[in-house]
């Protein structure tokens, strides 16, 4: 059974700006009777593409069970007209199901060679930052405020679609395609989220800075917006991010930090002084006001307000102490002189901040 009808959205859900460009791609999701490709059939695939400027949702529902092999070759036949699948958490299970089903009929795959987009790798490093209790697809609806009238779970309706199987009820068949179709057309929404994943790799551009106070602030202007706002931070680095907006703060620390040299045994370590010197001046230097240098102790003082830098980007680069992340620069020493110098910078705070979020 094929059922094919136009969507319909409501005028409050928010769409990624670039969804309607996507007429080379199709969202789907599938239902089966279990877990396992081995011990269990699939019932239902149902995917939304753009036919004609209009989102049209297909489903293809499996009403005997050996009719498997057909529903396959039918849906094949329906991908071969586009270039990318986008689903949630496909990688993990719709994809492998059914690379295993169509190697099992002897069938070529036809996912081999399409692109593919997981919606729920791309939320994923964001699930702290969202305050996402669990990365369940209906826990991201909700979070974005996507409607959703099917209250049923997919184990659940393993149990409907036997009983489907031996009645034929027409309010089973219902429910069963409700869900399918809740799932699928969630993810046209959700898609809006891979601005994130935008944000992450770069999807940005960087203001002048703003040095206040202690300190630095980098205002982005992102490429995407944000279909929720992002709020995290700890004690060095800070993120605001809503809409197309966001700030970077950075805490700068005020003190004394040292910059190692790596040709340590060319220097001569004073004690005296606490410091390295170069041994091409320290040579003149009492023997017994001098040492070599080793590694933790050849390094150059400087006082002044320091702030952190994830990488070493900007040099020189100083530290609290040997090989004692992270490292630091003095903005009157090594402030950036490219753009691209100070994205990069910006980027590196956002992988860190993203990273001690998890």
């Amino acid at each position: 059974m094929v059922i094919q009808k136009e969507l319909i959205f409501p005028e409050n859900i928010k769409f990624h700006v670039l969804l309607e460009q996507l007429n080379h791609s199709v969202f789907f999701d599938i239902e089966t009777t279990g877990l396992s490709w081995r011990t269990s059939h699939l019932y239902l695939i149902g995917a939304a593409f753009m036919e004609n400027g209009c989102w049209t949702l297909q489903q293809w529902f499996l009403q005997k069970p050996s009719e498997e092999k057909e529903l396959l070759l039918q849906f094949s036949s329906f991908l071969s007209g586009f270039t990318q699948v986008i689903h949630y958490n496909g990688q993990g299970f719709d994809l492998p199901y059914l690379a295993h089903k169509y190697e099992d009929y002897r069938l070529p795959d036809p996912f081999a060679h399409m692109e593919s987009l997981d919606l729920y790798r791309m939320v994923r490093p964001f699930r702290s930052l969202l305050s996402l209790s669990s990365l369940k697809q209906k826990d991201v609806e909700r979070l974005l405020e996507i409607p959703r009238k099917d209250c049923c779970s997919g184990k659940e309706l393993i149990s409907r679609y036997q009983e489907y199987l031996g009645s034929g009820s027409e309010e089973l068949l219902r429910l069963l395609l409700l869900h399918n179709h809740d799932d699928v057309c969630g993810l046209l929404p959700l898609y809006s989220v891979t601005a994130y994943s935008s944000l992450r790799s770069g999807g940005f551009t960087v203001s002048n800075p703003v040095f206040e106070e202690q300190r630095l602030i980098l205002p982005l202007q992102l490429i995407i917006p944000l279909p929720r706002p992002l709020f995290a931070g700890h004690e060095r680095y800070a993120l605001e991010a809503k809409g197309c907006k966001a700030a970077l703060t950075v805490c700068g620390k005020e003190g004394t930090m040292k910059h190692f040299y790596d040709n340590y045994k060319d220097y001569y370590y004073l004690p005296l002084e606490d410091e390295a010197i170069h041994k091409s001046v320290g040579v003149y230097v009492d023997p017994a006001h001098r040492q070599k240098a080793r590694p933790a102790n050849c390094y150059q003082k400087a006082a002044g307000l320091f702030f952190p830098q994830p990488y070493p980007r900007f040099s020189p680069a100083f530290y609290a102490g040997y090989r004692q992340r992270p490292a630091y620069f003095l903005p009157d020493d090594c402030w950036p002189d490219s753009g691209q110098k100070l994205k990069d910078y910006a980027s590196d705070l956002l992988e860190e901040i993203i990273t001690q979020a998890r």
